[in-house]
């Protein structure tokens, strides 16, 4: 993702925001396939960033939760992440399940 651009307090606003848009609109499914997939870009990028061996002690971490390790953040996120994908197909209609596999097989 745009991690390196990102600050924490814009990442922050980002995620209330789509967070919010769940909210507003919990059958659309097309709110949840983005949910999902910023929680998935977030947990992956910032499992990438620990495991080059980032210490977890400067400014970026101040995206984790009080207390949380860069680990239960990873897990939070991945979590909310299958939760919302998983939503976002059972709202869907047969052709946009169709079009986000194709989509999906193409990234992986």
């Amino acid at each position: 993702m745009y991690e390196s651009r990102l600050t924490p307090s814009t990442l922050k606003s980002i995620m209330r925001n789509l967070h919010n848009a769940v909210e507003a609109a919990p059958t659309w499914y097309k709110a949840w396939h983005v949910w999902a997939s910023v929680n998935f870009e977030l947990a992956s990028a910032y499992d990438k960033r620990t495991q080059r061996g980032h210490s977890g002690n400067n400014s970026d971490d101040s995206i984790l939760a009080n207390g949380e390790s860069a680990q239960e953040f990873v897990l939070r996120h991945a979590i909310a992440a299958v939760h919302a994908f998983f939503k976002s197909l059972s709202l869907a209609t047969k052709n946009e399940v169709y079009v986000n596999a194709i989509l999906i097989a193409q990234i992986s």
